[in-house]
């Protein structure tokens, strides 16, 4: 403790003595600072020219880019100095009280002499269109005056001139637009526009539409452009009416470059869509005869194999599109998609081995894309049983990145298999683990019955005392969806499970078995019956089924109600 204070001690006194030593210079220096000789001098302001100040010719336009342009002349004298130019608009529905508009002001230093000014009017800083009815110029100095008891910098005018104008601008959304447009290229602005679409949604659809609709207002020629409103047609309107809307606009690209295979490979998907085959294969061999990168060619391709029932040749063009390695542009999408429908026509063809690989390769080509390994989880678990590699794979962290529902819902069958799969000591464990991920209710009744693989533990389950027609909040089983939704896989290996077709369902207690008849869904309805619904006894408030076919004369739905052989 001495030690310490005896060297706080010390460094007060070394500061003491240096701030004594110092004094002398400080003085002198000080001296020097006040010395006449030192004083810098200010050389007075030339004299004032001959003359007024003004401002004149003020002139709009608009130049090759679509931007208003204002130009004006001016004189100033040179006093008061420091003056400054400014530039406003004014606008409002009272032209007699217009107010100038917010805006970022250009403020220009004011040069002696004579001069022309040129500048940009800059839009209008608000959300809505607006328009300007006159542009106000003016010469400005400050003075200091007295405001409110505060001594503040006043601009006051030495000159100002104002010239109406009726300059509309457009919304804010529109003005963006307009100066990319500007400041782009059309393959740069095309850009954003294919990006927009890629993304799929409504609001991205509209923004490409008015993007597309400028860019040819301004570059007509550009038949690329085309290409996109026809694929926005498709996307907002998917079926007959947009498939011939995006025909007129493929019409309008091919009428101003025949020869571009992107033309063709488009036309040939309407076509394909149109079931129009004979006109769409000639488009799709021609295309493939040139270097075009455009993968959509082969996914295309493969779709049009596949709608007509061809799987070995679908498969085929999908692989050529597989083949290609990520691209990073646009075109991948259709790479991706091809992998997407291959998978479905492999699942389809029962060829789980190869879809295994090829959901495994499409993981590891795409890992950025962390629900592609979810969906591999899920297709082990769904459709081969391996309960223990779904875990493997669903339980990565990455995976948990995935914000679709199904993550946690697949680790959570997952479980609930392996519970079912595994020994006595293991089961508690496991099924404390699926609980907590997907809790019991209606819908794991119905996801669990979505596969022949999980509705072993499905079995296991009811065995142990869960109830197979539990209700969720809007009194619906897992029947009364799969019925709603026309799953009829789903709907059997429930009613195998002695799901109740009888039980009182929604608000309005109807029964599940009616769900159906209400859809005029026949083929759930021979699925009932095949069941032991009987509809000739089945009543929902003193009426049966067969009684409400009667009364509004539905005969195809009376032959769906009756039994064999009964007569209506």
């Amino acid at each position: 403790m001495q030690t310490k204070r005896t060297t706080f001690l010390t460094a007060i006194l070394v500061v003491l003595v240096l701030a004594y030593l110092a004094k002398p210079v400080w003085e002198v220096y000080n001296e020097g600072r006040s010395s006449p000789a030192h004083v810098p001098t200010q050389a007075p302001p030339p004299p004032a020219l001959p003359g007024e100040n003004s401002i004149s010719n003020i002139e709009i336009s608009r130049n090759e880019q679509g931007q208003w342009v204002v130009g004006f002349d001016y004189f100033y004298t040179g006093a008061p100095a420091g003056a400054t130019l400014t530039i406003e608009m004014l606008g409002g529905s009272d032209l007699q009280k217009a107010a100038a508009l917010p805006q970022s002001i250009p403020y220009i230093h004011a040069e002696r002499g004579k001069h022309r000014i040129t500048r940009e009017l800059t839009r209008p800083q608000v959300n809505e269109a607006v328009t300007a009815s006159s542009v106000r110029v003016r010469l400005f100095t400050y003075k200091l005056q007295t405001r409110n008891q505060i001594l503040q910098n006043v601009p006051v005018d030495l000159f100002a001139q104002s010239l109406p104008v009726n300059v509309d601008w457009p919304d804010y959304a529109t003005a963006r637009i307009l100066d990319d447009l500007r400041s782009k290229t059309p393959e740069e602005f095309l850009k954003t526009a294919v990006e927009l679409i890629d993304e799929g949604n409504d609001d991205g659809l509209s923004q490409a539409r008015q993007r597309l609709d400028h860019l040819l207002q301004k570059h007509p020629q550009f038949h690329p452009a085309y290409l996109e409103l026809a694929r926005v047609a498709m996307k907002a309107n998917w079926g007959p009416e947009g498939l011939r809307q995006a025909e007129s606009y493929i019409d309008a690209a091919r009428k101003i470059n025949a020869e571009d295979p992107n033309v063709w490979i488009l036309q040939a998907y309407v076509y394909t869509y149109q079931k129009r085959y004979k006109e769409a294969e000639p488009l799709l061999v021609a295309a493939s005869k040139t270097d075009t990168p455009n993968l959509w060619l082969w996914t295309n391709w493969g779709e049009f194999y596949s709608l007509q029932g061809k799987s070995p040749q679908a498969i085929e063009m999908f692989q050529k599109a597989v083949d290609h390695p990520p691209s990073g542009n646009t075109y991948d999408r259709a790479r991706q998609h091809a992998y997407r429908l291959m998978l479905r026509v492999l699942e389809g063809e029962g060829k789980l081995d190869r879809a295994e690989a090829l959901y495994a390769q499409r993981a590891q080509d795409y890992r950025q894309i962390v629900c592609y390994g979810v969906e591999h989880a899920q297709f082990l678990l769904m459709k081969r049983g391996n309960a223990a590699r779904a875990l493997e794979i669903g339980s990565q962290p990455l995976l948990a990145e995935c914000r679709s529902p199904d993550t946690k819902e697949i680790l959570g069958m997952a479980y609930y298999l392996s519970w079912a799969q595994a020994g006595a000591a293991d089961r508690p464990d496991l099924l404390n683990r699926a609980r907590i991920l997907f809790p019991t209710g209606s819908r794991l009744m119905y996801r669990l019955a979505s596969s022949d693989q999980t509705s072993r533990a499905l079995k296991d389950l009811l065995a142990a005392g869960d109830s197979i027609d539990q209700m969720d909040n809007r009194k619906m089983t897992a029947l009364a969806y799969a019925l709603s939704t026309q799953n009829y896989d789903v709907a059997r290996r429930l009613l195998k499970l002695r799901a109740r077709a009888d039980l009182p369902i929604g608000e309005a207690e109807v029964p599940v078995a009616l769900i159906p008849v209400m859809a005029d869904d026949y083929a759930g309805i021979r699925l009932l019956r095949q069941f032991g619904v009987d509809y000739s006894r089945l009543k929902y408030r003193d009426m049966t089924a067969i009684d409400h076919a009667k009364r509004i004369s539905n005969r195809k739905l009376l032959e769906a109600l009756e039994e064999r052989g009964q007569r209506l």
